[in-house]
């Protein structure tokens, strides 16, 4: 007796081999006009992302009551999304940088997981497990969330990248560039032990996981083949042969899908891992890419209708009531309103460029409202029971507008005009012209704003500027190429804060590893690149093999498909701070500014050692300890390059010593007056000897009493009043 989950795989390939001999019907999912892609399928649940609103929004379809359900209403861009139960997961730029969020089905709650500021991409969910890309450790790791408990965990450290995770039950596979190329790696949840599953000096890439099998694209042939391997048997085994390429593999149960070149086309192939029986599953000659599985339906976008749809096998929609509503919008003067927003009830729509906009409704009485930039608001009644189409014109903003010509010069990649390609603008109004005999096509009474410039023409590829501003006359030249596409995209250092200026960006063949191009990146880091279609590139950073990202496909404008590269700059600065003794000093405050401004600041260990990394650049180093003097130098650093700066002695700061002087005075008893000097008792003693002298002489001679007393009073008066004036010089002096 089969063993349960035996029987259920036995029931779901024998279904699988069913459809696909007995041609089970082709379903058309998706009708909008516009692009919906990257579908995912969880039971009877189909999600993609969708560009209906003039952003990308997440929408889903039921496929039991094939009701259509918009999942993400941000005006910002939600994509890649991913579903398990009643649980959808995707990326979202509503914050400025790329976030994981999600949001349960059945109470429409919606939940952040991820809020670190740098990107978190490329999500994949099992249960109650969610894993991503994540770059805030400056290299891609994955990391995973428990939606029970909350709870952010790290799955990879190893500093080199890891990237396009997926999970099932308790593995989690991953591509890993720690041996120089992309190995396939994977981690056991309940054990944590890591392995390692692909030892091929190639690359192997987008890997998918289901029970006992992991399966990835390896390109080890020469070109993209799907490889698979055994978790049981630890043995690996090559699923494709063909010369062509075979990319994007999904798994579920013994059956394998991918998307395959071997017709000219993308088709939509799968193998029974049982049986080892190959099939093709679509046969339109248009692009049927990014399969998705489960159970016996397979889903994939497909660009048969000139926009891409979502298409299944193996499933057929329920037959739901609905009429076609057709809506044409014109202005005043006849001209057809593109980018006119409808609203018919719950449905909405945008109008193409002949101003045409066609939405399926179910039967009932809805409100039309019709509104576009530089118009009135067009709203009336309408009552659908049955196909229809609705005429609507809309009326100009009283204000005037200016109105300008615009001439537009054609040329292809050798500089000769192109004749007959049709240029149309589209925007506030729609203007088209075709070009002369020497490329030239001039557009008159164009009013001011901005448009979207087309230029087409059947022998070459289509050129789109969706930012032409006409606020002037206005003179353009626009280069045509047979089957070219455009690279392009954004170079940064580290975080997206820092745009790597002036790098060389090579663009090489994926398959046959030849340069393509190569071009330098501008100021803000943006690189642009024509290079023809449809191939596979691979992008590399000169100078940063290590960090290649491949699976690049050219975009048809510069609207779409933008590339972003974050390199690790590998770039800093070291040293060793001592004192004047040689002594080590631990804790000294390191700052490094750029233009006066600190970007970064660390401290010196125990060894008295600092490594500080920082992006190439000019900036200027301060090391400070108290009581030491500072040191002060410039320096410049280029990426790969850590700037040491050696051994820096610092000096001690000089030693002022002050003398405090008495805060009061002496008071005057503690004053000794000075005595007098030598130089002034001489002449005192020289006039009082005088004296004396002249008052014996008197006395000797004088025979008169009266007169002698009369003349020694004199004398004695004389010296008493020389001594005076002498005691008075004194004190003056």
């Amino acid at each position: 007796m089969l063993h349960a989950k035996s029987e259920r795989i036995l029931v779901i390939s024998l279904l699988l081999c069913g459809f696909l001999n007995q041609g089970s019907p082709i379903a058309q999912i998706t009708t909008n006009v516009t692009n919906q892609t990257n579908p995912a399928i969880y039971s009877m649940t189909v999600v993609w992302e969708d560009d209906r609103n003039g952003n990308y929004d997440i929408y889903g379809l039921n496929l039991v009551t094939g009701e259509e359900i918009q999942v993400t209403t941000n005006v910002d861009n939600q994509y890649d999304p991913e579903i398990y139960g009643d649980t959808v997961v995707w990326m979202d730029e509503r914050n400025g940088n790329v976030d994981i969020y999600g949001v349960n089905l059945v109470t429409s709650e919606e939940f952040q997981i991820t809020a670190d500021p740098n990107d978190q991409i490329n999500p994949a969910i099992y249960d109650n497990f969610v894993v991503w890309e994540d770059f805030r450790n400056g290299n891609w790791d994955i990391y995973g969330f428990n939606l029970l408990t909350r709870e952010e965990f790290q799955i990879t450290t190893n500093e080199s990248s890891q990237k396009s995770p997926a999970i099932y039950s308790n593995f989690v596979v991953w591509s890993d560039f720690r041996n120089g190329n992309w190995d396939v790696y994977g981690l056991n949840l309940v054990t944590s032990e890591e392995f390692q599953i692909t030892t091929d000096a190639a690359d192997q890439t987008n890997p998918v996981v289901y029970d006992n099998y992991v399966v990835w694209e390896d390109s080890r042939n020469g070109n993209p083949d799907i490889y698979g391997y055994s978790l049981d048997m630890g043995q690996e085994f090559q699923i494709t042969t063909d010369a062509n390429p075979q990319e994007n593999p999904a798994i579920y149960s013994n059956f394998v899908i991918w998307e395959d070149l071997r017709n000219g086309n993308y088709d939509i192939y799968g193998v029974n891992l049982q049986t080892l029986q190959e099939t093709q599953i679509e046969t339109d000659p248009a692009l049927q890419r990014d399969p998705a599985i489960y159970e016996g339906i397979i889903i994939w976008e497909d660009s048969r209708n000139l926009n891409y749809d979502i298409y299944s096998y193996g499933y057929t929609l329920p037959e739901v009531s609905t009429f076609t509503v057709t809506v044409a919008v014109k202005d005043s003067d006849g001209n057809p309103v593109s980018k006119a927003s409808i609203t018919l009830g719950p449905y909405t729509g945008v109008t193409d460029e002949t101003g045409v906009a066609v939405i399926s409704v179910e039967p009932g009485t809805y409100t039309l409202v019709v509104t576009a930039p530089g118009f009135q608001e067009d709203t009336q009644l309408i009552e659908i029971g049955e196909n229809r189409t609705i005429d609507v014109t809309l009326t100009g903003e009283s204000t005037e507008p200016s109105k300008f010509t615009v001439e537009v010069a054609v040329q292809d990649a050798s500089g000769n005009p192109v004749q007959g390609a049709v240029v149309v603008l589209t925007g506030p109004a729609t203007y088209t012209a075709p070009t002369d005999i020497l490329g030239n096509a001039v557009l008159t009474e164009v009013v001011t704003g901005t448009y979207t410039l087309t230029v087409s023409h059947p022998d070459y590829g289509t050129y789109t500027d969706s930012a032409f501003n006409v606020n002037t006359a206005t003179t353009t030249t626009v280069v045509l190429n047979r089957g070219m596409g455009f690279i392009h995209g954004t170079v940064y250092w580290d975080t997206t804060a820092t745009p790597a200026r002036n790098v060389t960006v090579q663009i090489y063949d994926q398959i046959t590893n030849i340069l393509e191009k190569s071009v330098k990146t501008d100021s803000e880091g943006r690189f642009i690149a024509e290079v023809p279609k449809p191939k596979k590139y691979s992008i590399v950073v000169e100078g940063f093999p290590e960090q290649k990202q491949i699976e690049i496909t050219p975009a048809d404008s510069l609207d779409t498909g933008e590339v972003m590269l974050i390199l690790d700059s590998q770039s800093g600065v070291q040293g060793l701070v001592k004192d004047h003794s040689g002594e080590e000093i631990a804790g000294a405050s390191v700052v490094i500014s750029e233009n006066s401004q600190p970007i970064a600041q660390g401290t010196t260990d125990s060894s008295g050692v600092f490594s500080i990394k920082v992006k190439p650049g000019t900036y200027t180093l301060e090391v400070s300890v108290p009581d030491y003097q500072s040191f002060i130098q410039p320096f410049s650093v280029s990426y790969k390059k850590v700037y040491d700066f050696g051994i820096i002695a610092l000096k001690e700061k000089p030693r002022i010593q002050i003398e405090i002087q008495e805060e009061n005075p002496p008071t005057d008893e503690e004053v000794t007056k000075p005595s007098p000097s030598k130089s002034v008792m001489i002449p005192v003693l020289i006039t009082l000897t005088v004296c004396i002298a002249v008052v014996l002489v008197v006395i000797v001679r004088e025979k008169n009493r009266s007169d002698l007393v009369k003349t020694a009073v004199i004398s004695v008066f004389t010296g008493i009043i020389a001594i005076i004036l002498m005691w008075i010089l004194f004190q003056i002096g």
